[in-house]
């Protein structure tokens, strides 16, 4: 069964964030402008998540839980990200990654120097490498 994907409804704010403490993703640094997208199989349980700083153009924090993974889901929010961010305007994105640096350029990112962020990123907390590609 294909798992729906939408936007996540107010009051999720406080799930979103414990789903991505719950898989080991920064998530302290979250702001108010991140729109998170996710994917619920029933109004109580978080499949994956993914967010969308519409200021900065930041693709962040996508998570798949264990049972989800391996079912083309995480493709699935990036893509559903990527259509946000189309809608809204933005004409790039960015990401940081320390380990998935594979799936985002089989997504179709490329890696880039993460030495000066363009503003109005602010600088990484960690070395982590950057990506960048324009919404499809």
């Amino acid at each position: 069964m294909t798992v729906p994907i939408r936007t996540a409804r107010p009051g999720e704010h406080q799930r979103v964030l414990g789903f991505l403490q719950s898989t080991g993703l920064p998530w302290m640094d979250v702001g108010d402008t991140t729109v998170f997208l996710v994917a619920a199989r029933d109004c109580e349980t978080l499949a994956g998540v993914v967010g969308l700083d519409t200021e900065a153009g930041l693709l962040r924090s996508l998570a798949v839980g264990e049972v989800a993974r391996g079912q083309g889901l995480g493709r699935r929010l990036v893509a559903a990200a990527e259509a946000e961010a189309r809608a809204s305007g933005m004409k790039r994105l960015h990401l940081l990654t320390t380990d998935a640096r594979g799936f985002f350029e089989s997504c179709g990112y490329v890696a880039v120097l993460a030495t000066r962020p363009r503003p109005p990123l602010r600088p990484p907390r960690s070395s982590a490498p950057s990506a960048h590609r324009r919404p499809r």
